[in-house]
């Protein structure tokens, strides 16, 4: 037992030692300069072996700015692939702000593949004079390079943004009446103005709003309403829709026949 507990206390202090030793050459740099050395030593030899980065294929891309990616990429033709960390430039690029996910993944030997999806733009946010695009759920993606955007509907009022998503849905779902509207404006925090390219305003209900829709698509259909010399179109009555003329005139349009 004397000879055992004599052993474990000179194994102790080895160790002790070692440590100790170990831990005077890591603070004197010897040790993290000999690692560094070797990494480098690793990744040339891996390089010489082959495994050298050659072809980056990129998948998904259409909005993101290439010479944003490249940056953030930070790889070159011809270095080591396995320095290359996937999950880190995962990180990296799902900051760029048209990216909504990435997947980014090594091809041994020689090749990354990165395959984006992108934010899909719905609609412009105007708030005060700054105008930016807004995604499928209401959130901004960018104010840059709006011009090839000037189609989209136009939102804008206090609270507009965050419910500018439900809006356009219903709209897609009546083609007819959405590639006639320019802008839609949020009112009183409770329903919606519709402007038309034509100067038409259209009011939409509170409550309702794809009824109120659908009544206005069928109207267009049977009447072309919306290319007639009207101002204002009011929906919120339930079953009647009236007209003010740009003459100043108001009449009404039963939703049954039609009638004014």
């Amino acid at each position: 037992l004397n000879r055992l507990i004599k052993a474990l206390g000179i194994f102790c202090t080895v160790t002790i030692a070692l440590l100790w030793s170990g831990y005077g050459l890591w603070q004197s740099g010897i040790i993290l300069d000999a690692k560094h050395a070797a990494i480098r030593k690793y990744y040339q030899t891996s390089t010489d072996m082959g495994f050298e980065v050659r072809t980056v294929k990129l998948e998904g891309r259409v909005y993101t700015d290439p010479d944003v990616l490249r940056a953030v990429l930070n790889v070159e033709r011809g270095d080591p692939i396995l320095a290359f960390n996937p999950k880190s430039a995962k990180d990296m690029i799902e900051r760029i702000a048209w990216v909504e996910e990435a997947h980014v993944e090594r091809q041994l030997p020689d090749g990354i593949r990165i395959t984006l999806k992108e934010k899909q733009p719905l609609a412009l946010w105007q708030d005060d004079k700054v105008i930016r695009l807004i995604d499928h759920r209401g959130e901004l993606i960018t104010g840059d390079n709006l011009a090839r955007f000037k189609d989209l509907v136009l939102i804008s009022g206090n609270g507009g943004k965050e419910r500018a998503p439900a809006l356009m849905t219903l709209l897609q779902a009546e083609p007819d009446i959405l590639h006639m509207v320019d802008a839609a404006i949020w009112q009183g925090q409770r329903r919606w103005d519709l402007e038309l390219e034509n100067g038409m305003k259209v009011k939409l209900p509170e409550d309702s709003v794809p009824l109120a829709l659908s009544r206005l698509a069928k109207a267009q259909r049977e009447m072309d309403l919306l290319k007639k010399d009207i101002e204002v179109i009011d929906l919120r009555s339930p079953d009647r829709l009236i007209v003010k003329t740009r003459q100043g005139a108001s009449r009404q349009i039963d939703f049954v026949s039609h009638k004014i």
